[in-house]
């Protein structure tokens, strides 16, 4: 106190000095040898979730969903020096179908491949960074320039969002299900087979939307004598139902059956069509066993008889290899 005053005294919090921009080395193109989508389904029902595959020119094939706006996957080497870290960095970038081209960091345009058979027009970029730098451990940033076909710059352009759908929604526990929804799936009878749990679909909206929504509207998992779970999905034409979807992208021929399966074959799905929709199946130990559990499946629509599917002498069962 100093003659019944209070001083009060302020200091001036130190600026903090904003962080080093470090200039990162151009992206250049990893040349593709093909480059399509597939259905990636998931656990649970709504808009059936698509993945882009992508072969490199020099080998090596990979993964990246499609599903929602720009995603992209980052990966690769790196070592340390003197505090700070080099990496190379690798990345796929799916973007909107009017990207004729994209700049990583300032480099030359890289065209994009377009991926054929989505609701809307969508592409792929594949690039690789060599020599970009880190400091502290803070990733080193990638700086994206979308380009139209005549070369002039694009707004960061967003894959058109997913439809509202906001079905509602039962799930259920147990060896059988108990609930009816729009759709069922049903397995006839097998020793070893047990479903374990599912989603259906108690209401599904028509939607105002141009072009087929898939939407899957019952999913069902099971296991076969304890082994590597298995899944099990009806997809739907939500906006015309009743009624066919039209060919899923990605997917060949099994030969001498009516099923069909992933072109890339390590973990995608063997399908087959119904009156009003798909059934879909994923996991298990291989393609065997997707077609074993797919022979046993019928899926209905709400209203419908179950008609069990005609098994088919190329993909019975597998009694000895679980």
């Amino acid at each position: 106190m100093v003659g019944g005053c209070a001083l009060g005294l302020a200091f001036a919090a130190p600026a903090m000095a904003a962080p080093a921009v470090i200039p990162q080395p151009p992206g250049v193109a990893v040349p593709l040898s093909e480059a399509f989508v597939e259905p990636d389904p998931i656990e649970g029902v709504g808009p059936l979730r698509w993945r882009a595959v992508y072969t490199r020119a020099g080998g090596g094939t990979r993964t990246v969903g499609v599903n929602g706006a720009l995603q992209g996957l980052v990966f690769g080497s790196s070592r340390t020096w003197r505090g700070k870290t080099t990496v190379n960095i690798r990345g796929a970038l799916i973007t909107s179908g009017e990207v004729a081209a994209i700049s990583v960091n300032g480099g030359p345009p890289i065209p994009t491949v377009a991926l054929e058979g989505l609701p809307v027009p969508a592409a792929i970029v594949v690039y690789e960074v060599v020599g970009a730098t880190t400091v502290r451990r803070t990733p080193p940033s990638v700086k994206y320039t979308f380009l139209d076909a005549t070369g002039a710059p694009l707004p960061r352009p967003v894959i058109t969002p997913e439809p509202p759908i906001a079905p509602g929604t039962w799930t259920w526990m147990g060896p059988s299900q108990s609930l009816q929804g729009v759709c069922t799936i049903t397995a006839s009878p097998f020793p070893g087979l047990v479903s374990t749990s599912g989603t259906v679909v108690t209401q599904l909206r028509h939607l105002a939307y141009e072009g087929e929504v898939d939407t899957v509207c019952a999913a069902t998992l099971y296991t076969y004598n304890g082994g590597e779970p298995l899944e099990a999905f009806m997809v739907v034409d939500a906006a015309h139902l009743g009624t066919r979807p039209g060919p899923l992208p990605g997917l060949v021929p099994l030969t001498g059956s009516t099923a069909l399966v992933s072109r890339y074959a390590p973990d995608g799905v063997a399908a087959a069509a119904t009156n009003a929709g798909w059934l879909l199946v994923r996991g298990g130990r291989d393609q065997t066993q997707r077609l074993s559990l797919l022979s046993h499946l019928s899926g209905t629509l709400e209203g419908e008889k179950p008609r069990p599917r005609r098994h088919h002498r190329h993909h019975h069962a597998p009694h000895h290899h679980a």
